[in-house]
């Protein structure tokens, strides 16, 4: 969904519990698990429950390799120009 202010795609992101499972979903529709965001748009993690501490395999896709965030927060990342075109999974920890 594009931002109604900046006009860039917004991808929102909830980790919270689930039948006992921590997982990283769609804002919008938990039954989605994968974010497919080009160069130049924006993940927006929410933490729900639990403080979160990131840990990103390329350090092009946001311009780092960790990050965390306190429990309620939210993250706004954009996609880095210099990201690789590939699947990349982002591990959180809890």
């Amino acid at each position: 969904m594009a931002n109604q202010i900046t006009g860039v795609r917004e991808h929102r992101v909830s980790i919270k519990k689930m039948n006992n499972r921590w997982k990283s979903v769609d804002a919008r529709d938990s039954s989605k698990t994968v974010v497919k965001a080009r160069v130049g748009e924006k993940v927006v993690w929410d933490a729900e429950g639990s403080d979160l501490y990131f840990q990103f395999m390329d350090e092009t896709l946001f311009g780092m390799y960790t990050t965390s965030i306190k429990r309620g927060d939210s993250l706004t990342l954009t996609v880095d120009s210099r990201a690789k075109k590939a699947h990349i999974p982002t591990p959180f920890f809890v």
